[in-house]
């Protein structure tokens, strides 16, 4: 029986995300497992102005974001594949924590690795832990990997 079948990694393409992409793809080659790589997509802020220029914008906005995720989940996705791993990637949208964990739910993940950036006091609640939702809601074991950035 395999440790794991299939990892799902949470990225947000930063550098700060690099150690747990390390720590995902040394798990996925170790144990033959696939690996899901997801990304969330940043929502569209609304924008003032006038009513019949907005609605282009707003989605012409949206194109060069999920363009930009397009990108960067295809170069996550080839150097995983360099290293001889199975991965498939997934642009998600909605809310971060709810959307990594049903993605986890969906592809019957082992395991989910995601980064931390390790923030205490006032900076973590006034920004929020991901990382805390992802534990607290995944259908599974969480890895979580420090950043290193303070």
């Amino acid at each position: 029986m395999k440790l794991f079948r299939r990892i799902v990694f949470a990225t947000d393409f930063s550098r700060g995300a690099r150690p747990a992409m390390e720590r995902a793809f040394a798990l996925a080659r170790g144990t033959g497992a696939e690996l899901v790589v997801v990304h969330v997509l940043p929502p569209v802020s609304p924008l003032p102005g006038n009513g019949a220029v907005l609605p282009r914008l707003y989605n012409e906005i949206e194109a060069a974001i999920r363009k930009s995720g397009e990108k960067s989940m295809q170069k996550l996705l080839a150097l995983a594949r360099r290293q001889h791993i199975r991965a498939v990637g997934r642009l998600l949208g909605g809310l971060p924590v709810e959307a990594i964990n049903r993605a986890a739910r969906r592809a019957r993940a082992d395991l989910v690795v995601t980064g931390t950036h390790g923030r205490q006091g006032i900076r973590r609640i006034l920004l929020g832990s991901v990382a805390a939702g992802i534990v607290a809601g995944a259908p599974c074991p969480v890895l979580t990997v420090r950043s290193g950035a303070r």
